[in-house]
């Protein structure tokens, strides 16, 4: 009886506190092409958010890459979600090609 209870207690905490949904937030700024309150937002997300690692990768790879040319930051962001979730293919494939585009820009 107390596991039924625990894990609905637990929803209703995981939902208090991902109600301020800055991972919306940030997509919207996102789809706008509003850059840096796309990063502030997704920086809001929470590292217990299930999206917290889709959110690095695309302030990394996305932002500070493919718009900003920024490569060895979009590296430190890949890396954090790829920490965040190793398994997910998108986070290593994004991490994998940002490194290959930050190694270009360092034999340049």
């Amino acid at each position: 009886m107390k596991t039924p209870l625990l894990s609905l207690v637990m929803l209703c905490l995981t939902n208090c506190l991902f109600a301020d949904d800055a991972y919306e937030r940030a997509m919207a700024a996102y789809r706008n092409e509003q850059w840096q309150d796309a990063i502030n937002e997704f920086m809001l997300v929470h590292k217990q958010d299930p999206r917290y690692a889709k959110s690095m990768r695309f302030v990394g790879y996305n932002i500070y890459g493919r718009e900003f040319g920024q490569w060895d930051v979009a590296v430190e962001f890949c890396v954090e979600a790829w920490h965040a979730d190793p398994k997910d293919p998108k986070v290593l494939e994004d991490l994998g090609r940002a490194a290959l585009k930050r190694q270009k820009q360092l034999e340049e």
